[in-house]
């Protein structure tokens, strides 16, 4: 079974190891967006290391106590809480560790974003490698003439995509077939799945899973998606190739 490969690059984001706070966005965004996103945190990073020399220059450490919040169980002196000396910590007293903590934390995301961004760029790559330009150009769903059936595909009585039969025309197989798919939804990763890109294709939308079998006559392909509007989208989408033509893309 293919899966579409945003799923890899949500687990590619969680593996890059970024701080608290630095957590990617869960919308399906393209490398170009990535990589703007990097050139954003990168910009902030150095808008805090900025600040922390700033405030360095401005407020230089000196020997200083310092003190804790008053809790209730601490007596009061007077009707004024008793202060309470705590050590002075340089990440609590020093404001230019804080401006650098958050400078890190931008590089971070900023790291994060750009590996994503490469891993989109190179899985494309590699999943057209085996296309010619006209084939990278079309989903095999835009040849509507030789789709011999759409169906319902359910579990346990959910709807959860569609079964979409091929005539198995000379050149045609399985193997083929996931080449195509997965090469196209490779495609969408990489441009974020705009709603324009092949939206005839049913297999360019994301959270998809894609299966390919084969028959003497036929080449099926079954896409699924654990997400309900999904699944209804992905049957929506193979329904209407059989009563319109499909969109450019």
């Amino acid at each position: 079974m293919l899966r579409n490969t945003l799923g890899l690059f949500a687990l590619v984001a969680t593996a890059c190891g970024p701080g608290p706070g630095t957590t990617l966005p869960a919308k399906n965004m393209s490398a170009t967006e990535h990589e703007q996103a990097a050139m954003r945190n990168e910009r902030d990073a150095e808008a805090h290391e900025a600040e922390a020399t700033r405030r360095e220059e401005l407020h230089p450490l000196v020997d200083q106590r310092c003190f804790d919040e008053s809790v209730p169980s601490v007596s009061e002196s007077g009707g004024e809480p008793m202060r309470v000396l705590r050590p002075c910590w340089t990440s609590l007293s020093n404001p230019a560790t804080r401006e650098r903590d958050e400078a890190e934390r931008h590089r971070e995301v900023a790291a994060t974003h750009r590996k994503v961004a490469k891993q989109l760029r190179a899985t494309e790559n590699e999943q057209c490698a085996g296309l010619g330009e006209a084939e990278r150009s079309r989903s095999p769903f835009a040849q509507r003439g030789d789709i011999v059936s759409v169906a319902e595909h359910r579990e346990r009585g959910v709807l959860r995509g569609a079964t979409i039969a091929f005539r198995r025309v000379p050149g045609l197989s399985a193997q083929w077939m996931r080449v195509a798919l997965q090469c196209h939804a490779a495609r969408a990763a990489v441009l974020g799945y705009p709603d324009k890109f092949m939206a005839y294709c049913p297999t360019t939308l994301p959270d998809v899973a894609i299966s390919v079998t084969e028959t003497d006559d036929t080449v099926v392909v079954t896409v699924r998606s654990d997400r309900d509007e999904i699944a209804g989208a992905i049957l929506g989408r193979a329904q209407d190739l059989l009563v319109e033509p499909p969109a450019e893309k």
